[in-house]
């Protein structure tokens, strides 16, 4: 976004079409059976998300409580990625791809390994990423194995879930 802030009630549409359209992503890939518990997705408009140097998403273990007191890891998407000039990827696939590789750090945390070292993404977090389908290749030093793309078949998966992009014109 270019106008320096956002309105919390401008995401209630988008907040609401991201968490259905992860829902259903998360189901089609199997993640399921890789995970105990439940995700929350966030779009956070704090200052946190745009200190985050090239960072499209964030996951956080047992950032907060449900209404049965359950606690709930949260992937949080930046709503900068939602702005048509963010990359050449279509939304869609950024938003998929954001989601998966965020989901993979919540699978690792739920299964109780550290996918990251000095902030650079580790052979644990290549593994998982490999096992639902993400391309995964080594960036620069700071990254690791951080940088991933959608592979052929998780293209094929995302052209039979619906998202309505217009929630995201924000």
């Amino acid at each position: 976004h270019k106008s320096g802030e956002i309105r919390a009630e401008s995401l209630s549409r988008a907040q609401s079409e991201m968490q259905k359209f992860a829902t259903t992503l998360f189901d089609r890939i199997g993640f399921d059976q890789l995970v105990n518990g439940k995700m929350q997705i966030v779009i956070n408009t704090e200052s946190e998300s745009r200190i985050r140097m090239n960072c499209k998403g964030y996951f956080r273990k047992d950032a907060f409580k449900d209404k049965d007191g359950v606690l709930l890891g949260v992937i949080n998407i930046v709503p900068e990625m939602f702005d048509p000039e963010y990359d050449d990827k279509p939304k869609k696939e950024r938003i998929a791809a954001t989601l998966i590789h965020e989901m993979v750090h919540a699978t690792n945390s739920c299964n109780g390994l550290v996918d990251c070292t000095k902030r650079a993404h580790n052979l644990k977090f290549k593994t998982t990423a490999e096992l639902v389908n993400l391309v995964v290749t080594k960036g620069q030093k700071a990254i690791g194995y951080g940088h991933t793309e959608l592979s052929d078949e998780l293209r094929r998966i995302l052209e039979t879930i619906e998202l309505d992009e217009t929630a995201f014109e924000i």
